[in-house]
């Protein structure tokens, strides 16, 4: 789909904003004359939360009754067509900052590994837990789980998820 004839991007906000649309994309003259009025020259899409939480999801925009993430939108408007499987990632994990800059693509796997810290970890830090007074620490890569070992602290069992992250994930490793 040609997004550029939707949008205009702002670089600086990472924001699409509607761009007027010819009469022939409606089905009636009023549903023509109400977009103009309000949305044209607004900004598309609405910030999605995941259910019940404050947890930031994505920011979905709706068009001819289909809906499309902003992130990809934006990718595709610079890039062309993401290939079979591509998933475009977020750098920082902010699903809201849709910043050509910081935007890649990757596979599901490394999306994965770009993933926070769950919110039921109850060590603070990622890839670790505590079982029988010790702290363990394991990684994921390619579907397995490898296992680091046991710690005295969850600190050294951290820096060992870490350094393995670094080897594993690469520019997608993520620490915390």
């Amino acid at each position: 789909m040609n997004w550029n004839t939707y949008f205009n991007y702002n670089e600086e906000t990472g924001e699409l904003i509607w761009k007027s649309r010819p009469r022939s994309e409606f089905r009636t003259q009023s549903g023509c004359s109400i977009f103009h009025r309000r949305f044209v020259g607004t900004v598309a899409g609405t910030k999605k939360y995941r259910t019940g939480t404050q947890i930031k999801t994505h920011v979905l925009i709706s068009l001819n009754g289909t809906s499309y993430l902003a992130h990809n939108i934006i990718w595709e408007m610079f890039n062309g067509p993401r290939s079979n499987g591509t998933i475009i990632d977020h750098k920082d994990n902010d699903p809201w900052n849709n910043r050509r800059l910081n935007l890649r693509p990757s596979t599901r796997s490394q999306n994965n590994q770009n993933r926070r810290m769950p919110s039921h970890n109850t060590t603070g830090y990622k890839g670790v837990s505590y079982r029988n007074g010790r702290y363990t620490s394991k990684i994921t890569s390619n579907k397995v789980d490898v296992y680091l070992g046991c710690f005295d602290t969850a600190e050294e069992a951290h820096k060992a998820y870490c350094e393995r992250a670094n080897v594993l994930h690469g520019e997608f490793a993520k620490h915390t």
